[in-house]
């Protein structure tokens, strides 16, 4: 379909649904459900145009303020098509997102977002629009429906999206908070020692951050951006914790203190990362933000994951640690984790 007959089938969509959606489950909104999800979109997205600008008589921001019945019941029609949409998306039989080679995860947007493609044709045009801003790192990823509940879990709830963008820069987009396509997880009744560990603030930011320190575009206030995204890191950071790959769990159980240290000669193993040879070489700690980054480098049959916090850091083996080896590979020395943790160099 070229991008004038999509036109074209988008105004005749809308004018053949919008002036009947209802917040009741009539033949007119049965009919809604079996559209392409982006009809679907379409006609939500150009019902909120129509209250916007006031398109039907008695129904306007106006109205909708005055509490007008016809208004509010517009509305409601609206919020319908909205989780009718959310139903169909998680039901579908698969999605499609940008993924960004530098990170090796979906790409993370300026406003916290991930984008999500209802057809491989959207995906494929969204990327050659910005394969002409010099975004050559970017490459369309399929998700199975059998994926989907993972994908979203993990993008809201250990990489930090706060929304999913449908179908950026085909006809209609929606924005969708990540809660309200999954839930926000409750551990308020998990001990603090059980919960998983997460750090969804501190995947985003240093993600966000990769992405852009490797644009190979150069732009007005990039130094300024990435000065920003650097601030990011540093706060998420302070308050982060991790999980670092060990052998010997048992060992560390039985063996610590009454400062909570382990004690000497306490018989651990943890892994190594090397790269370079001879003067060039530098070793390195890996640690990872969450289970899901773990069990890509790490099988949890052969390795533990000790939880550190920031602060531990400055205690790991190498001078180097490596957050997330398997995606973001997000290096950083002692002497930046103190600069970081507000620390002086001791003397």
């Amino acid at each position: 379909m070229t991008r004038e007959e999509r036109t074209q089938h988008a105004h005749d969509i809308s004018n053949r649904y919008v002036p009947r959606i209802s917040p009741d489950e009539t033949e007119t909104m049965k009919e809604i459900r079996n559209l392409p999800i982006q009809d679907i979109i379409t006609i939500h997205s150009n019902a909120c145009y129509a209250v916007e600008k006031g398109i039907f008589v008695g129904i306007s921001k106006d109205t909708l303020k005055k509490k007008d019945t016809h208004a509010v019941r517009f509305i409601k029609a609206i919020d319908a098509l909205k989780k009718i949409i959310i139903e169909r998306l998680k039901s579908a039989e698969r999605l499609w997102t940008v993924t960004d080679r530098i990170t090796h995860s979906p790409f993370i947007d300026d406003g916290n977002r991930v984008w999500v493609f209802t057809e491989r044709e959207y995906a494929d045009e969204c990327i050659g629009y910005f394969i002409k801003q010099f975004r050559t790192t970017f490459e369309v990823t399929e998700i199975p429906h059998g994926d989907l509940f993972k994908f979203f879990g993990v993008s809201a709830y250990m990489r930090g999206v706060q929304v999913f963008q449908v179908d950026i820069m085909a006809y209609s987009a929606i924005s969708i908070k990540s809660e309200e396509i999954i839930p926000v997880p409750d551990f308020s009744k998990t001990p603090e020692i059980n919960r998983p560990v997460m750090n969804p603030d501190f995947f985003r930011s240093v993600a966000k951050f990769q992405e852009e320190r490797f644009y190979s575009a150069d732009y007005d206030g990039k130094k300024e951006m990435l000065k920003k995204l650097e601030a990011d890191i540093v706060k998420a950071f302070r308050g982060a914790s991790f999980l670092v790959p060990v052998k010997g769990m048992d060992q560390i159980a039985k063996r610590i203190d009454a400062k909570g240290s382990v004690k000497k000669e306490t018989q651990i193993s943890i892994p190594c990362l090397s790269k370079g040879n001879g003067k060039n070489e530098t070793n390195a700690t890996p640690v990872f933000t969450d289970w899901d980054e773990f069990c890509k480098v790490y099988s949890q049959e052969e390795w533990g994951g000790w939880i550190w916090k920031a602060s531990d850091l400055m205690g790991a083996p190498e001078d180097m640690i490596v957050v997330n080896s398997g995606t973001l590979g997000f290096e950083m020395s002692k002497g930046m984790i103190r600069k970081m943790l507000g620390r002086k160099k001791a003397i």
